[in-house]
């Protein structure tokens, strides 16, 4: 099974319409074979993520110094702190952020993982 940012990337690469045709002839194809079917089943479970809230935390800054502080690349906005360790070693940190007021943070590992909000009568949207 593919990673969620995978198909991000691939779906940038072809295109929305692109993907949707594969997409679309793929479908037809298992129906032809008898492998899909129209009917559809929905499953509430609650499945618990193996994910980690660490460090997704808002930036603490007010809109104006997070404003001066990010650097935008690629639509998110990027935070770098530096620290010095007991024995004088740099270390720096960088977090990422969805909103350019520090207000949404992501993840380290895959900042293709973004925040989701909906609202009644629209559709869920970055």
């Amino acid at each position: 099974m593919f990673d969620h940012s995978t198909i991000s990337h691939f779906i940038n690469g072809i295109g929305r319409e692109g993907f949707q045709a594969i997409f679309d002839g793929q479908n037809q194809d298992l129906l032809r074979m008898g492998l899909m079917s129209l009917e559809m089943y929905v499953d509430s479970s609650l499945v618990k993520a193996d994910v980690s809230g660490y460090g997704l935390a808002p930036s603490g800054l007010t809109v104006a110094e997070f404003k001066e502080q990010a650097i935008e690349e690629n639509g998110l906005f990027k935070l770098t702190d530096t620290t010095v360790d007991d024995e004088g070693v740099e270390h720096e940190e960088v977090r990422y952020f969805q909103s350019p007021e520090g207000r949404m943070p992501l993840g380290p590992i895959d900042t293709e993982a973004r925040w989701h909000t909906s609202r009644i009568g629209k559709a869920p949207g970055l």
